[in-house]
């Protein structure tokens, strides 16, 4: 009896593993221009005059919204078009879709590919086949333990002689016989590619991005484009690349050494930096940090000069507003924004910031100054805090609460206070423990 597309039959899909998945799916005439026919247990497709285009279908397949159908006929796979046009032979163990018009079939383990529109285009005869996601370098094929690679029309661009491919950062590695060249532009290189120095930049659309590679050769670095063209000639000891600010187009840096000193240019070699220094360390978009004689100096982007005012041996980003740089066992701050001025002498051992109050330390011990480095609280104290805008500190073993005028607002004769953000807990002398808001009212354990 003859069924047409709305009538609902069961289909059966098998997957990898030859696992049988019962599943029901109704065929409508939007879905498919094939009428299906079912003769006692087998299924047959007819066009719309009656005429059969396919018999003895033994189970089909088909996706939501999909043009495909899959077919089981004898224990093999094939697939069809909702036209009845057969676009992969019924002659699988498995087929699947892998990317765009591309289809892997499996017979008798070996895989081929297949192309919608194409038809073959490698042969059912490799052990494993993996897609690539590269343009005319789709498909990367192992057969007899040896690895190649294959375009999309199925013609050999890399010979199947290799241990190993495998694609990173846009290049093919190729192995054999513990060698590695790469694959670059369609070309075999035999230069070594240090992959994970790549670095992109950006024109003013995305379709401008351009893909440079840092290489060796006879142990030295240089640079080569995604064309295989080299901008930069392999003469330098390391090379790293730099991006300063938003505006990748301009500003796109390499720190080059050559022996034990640095510098850095542009893309077009030209110097930025002059190679003479021990070490550079970019620290904001216009500035960085270059050492020399052992000293550490900040050096301006912007007007090109090195500040040679006052060097250091140490420095972290303190804060937004403020740079911490040791010399020594002394330390200070010095103004974010250009990085000229010391904030004070290099006369302190610790300097930490609070608001516009910086609490000092020497000769070990704590006082509060401000940012003319005029005293506020005398540099007396064992320790000293701010908290709740007030200053705990500890004197002669014994705390006390002072304001940040030095007035004694709690005398030094507590075991131990501690400020919070919200509150202070004082250790009386019994050693009960009493808590105090920030204007020092009891809140807690008065009595």
């Amino acid at each position: 009896m003859k069924l047409y597309i709305s009538v609902l039959f069961t289909i059966l899909f098998i997957n990898s593993s030859y696992s049988q998945v019962n599943s029901e799916i109704s065929l409508t005439a939007s879905q498919s221009q094939v009428l299906i026919s079912k003769k006692r247990e087998t299924f047959q497709l007819t066009d719309q005059d009656g005429k059969i285009v396919i018999s003895d279908i033994d189970s089909l397949y088909q996706k939501k919204k999909s043009d495909f159908i899959f077919i089981k006929k004898k224990g093999l796979w094939g697939v069809v078009s909702n036209y009845g046009k057969i676009l992969i032979p019924i002659n699988f163990n498995k087929t699947e879709r892998i990317y765009n018009e591309f289809w892997a079939v499996t017979k008798n383990q070996k895989k081929g590919v297949f192309s919608i529109p194409k038809g073959e285009i490698l042969p059912v005869e490799f052990d494993n086949i993996e897609f690539s996601q590269s343009y005319n370098q789709e498909f990367i094929v192992k057969k007899d333990s040896k690895k190649g690679v294959f375009n999309y029309l199925g013609k050999e661009i890399i010979p199947i002689d290799y241990d190993e491919i495998k694609k990173k950062n846009g290049v093919l590695v190729l192995s054999k016989n513990n060698k590695t060249n790469y694959f670059l532009n369609n070309k075999i290189i035999s230069d070594s590619l240090v992959l994970d120095k790549s670095f992109e930049i950006y024109g003013d659309y995305i379709s401008d991005k351009k893909t440079f590679y840092v290489f060796y050769k006879n142990k030295k670095q240089g640079i080569i484009d995604s064309e295989n063209n080299v901008l930069i000639q392999a003469k330098y000891d390391n090379i790293e690349y730099k991006r300063l600010i938003e505006n990748p187009k301009k500003e796109n840096f390499l720190i080059v050494k050559e022996g034990d000193l640095y510098g850095m240019i542009d893309l077009s070699e030209k110097e930025v930096i002059p190679i003479k220094y021990q070490n550079i360390e970019i620290i904001t978009a216009d500035f960085a940090v270059l050492t020399i004689n052992n000293l550490k100096h900040f050096y301006n982007f912007r007007t090109k000069k090195l500040n040679t005012n006052f060097g250091f041996e140490k420095f972290d980003m303190y804060s937004r507003q403020f740079t911490r740089i040791k010399k020594g066992d002394k330390e200070t701050l010095v103004l974010n924004d250009d990085f000229s001025n010391l904030l004070f002498p290099f006369m302190y051992e610790d300097v930490s910031q609070n608001e516009n109050l910086f609490v000092v330390k020497l000769n070990s011990k704590y006082g509060l100054v401000d940012k003319n480095n005029k005293v506020i609280i005398p540099i007396l104290y064992e320790q000293l805090y701010i908290s709740c805008n007030k200053v705990i500190a500890q004197l002669n073993n014994k705390y006390g609460i002072l304001s940040l005028g030095n007035k004694v607002l709690m005398p030094f004769e507590y075991p131990n206070i501690v400020g919070y953000s919200e509150k202070t807990e004082v250790t009386q002398k019994d050693f009960k423990t009493k808590t105090y808001n920030c204007d020092l009212l009891c809140i807690e354990n008065c009595n």
